[in-house]
């Protein structure tokens, strides 16, 4: 990149310093094209001037001399100024011609020493590689005889535990059965009691709610239930709840807790929610 530059420098002196001579030879060919035509101008003038009283001949031959001069001294200025022009192309043409070569060898070195460094990082990045492979196999080697050292000692253990383990399973066993014994004891003694408060219980509401049963007459009686504001029959209160609770549980609640419409049940109010017998 470094010697592209120089040969990118190189070419654009090259070429400003052509492009300077040309002007400069234009120039100098202007100011001389200038100075024969004012000579030339000069000259006609003074021959006007001094042959004022010849013929008009002679007036016109003067100044076609004169346009003549001048066309030869445009002609010859065009042509240096060309030639001059013609020379800083082909100047810059080489500049540019050498710069591209000295860019192109540039190129070509670089691409060579990035090549070099390429192979010589593979070389090296193998190298690498095969050291880690070597150094991982002896790792495994190790790992392995360590693991198998681990599971020797582990089985050891574990037969250790085991043997302990089922001698205390074996005394827990012992302990947990004797316990089993006692409670199931205690349970069936306790649960012969409670079925038979539970039967005598049941006994006790069933006759309740037979007596208590509303009458025929009063199946057009309409009560509000507190639960949902709702007015029911006791027919329609049943149907209601039902699948809900059962009957006995309907009839309590019809008696103890919906409100005849115009007046209020004294006494406090069994509602249908959790921690009385109005439950799910």
């Amino acid at each position: 990149a470094k010697a592209a530059k120089e040969a990118a420098d190189e070419a654009a002196a090259t070429k400003q310093k052509a492009a300077d001579e040309a002007a400069k030879a234009a120039k100098e060919a202007e100011g001389e094209a200038a100075a024969t035509t004012q000579k030339a101008a000069d000259e006609a003038a003074k021959a006007a001037k001094a042959g004022e009283e010849e013929a008009a001949a002679t007036k016109q031959k003067a100044a076609d001399e004169a346009a003549k001069a001048a066309k030869a001294v445009e002609e010859e200025a065009a042509a240096k100024k060309q030639k001059a022009a013609d020379e800083a192309a082909k100047a810059a043409k080489e500049a540019a011609d050498e710069a591209a070569a000295t860019k192109q060898k540039a190129a070509d070195e670089a691409a060579k020493a990035a090549k070099a460094v390429e192979e010589e990082a593979a070389a090296k990045k193998q190298k690498a590689a095969d050291e880690a492979a070597k150094a991982a196999k002896a790792v495994e080697e190790a790992a392995a005889a360590n693991k198998q050292k681990a599971a020797d000692e582990v089985a050891k253990a574990t037969k250790a535990v085991e043997e302990e383990a089922v001698a205390k399973g074996q005394k827990a066993a012992d302990e947990a059965a004797k316990a089993a014994k006692t409670l199931e004891e205690e349970v069936v003694a306790k649960g012969q009691k409670a079925g038979e408060e539970a039967e005598k219980k049941a006994e006790n509401i069933t006759q309740t709610s037979e007596n208590a049963k509303p009458d025929a007459a009063n199946d057009q009686e309409r009560r509000r239930d507190p639960h949902d504001g709702g007015s029911y029959t006791f027919q329609e209160i049943k149907d209601h709840y039902k699948g809900t609770y059962t009957d006995a549980e309907i009839d309590e609640y019809w008696r103890g807790t919906c409100e005849p419409l115009g007046r209020k049940k004294a006494g406090g109010k069994k509602q249908l929610n959790k921690g009385n017998s109005f439950r799910k």
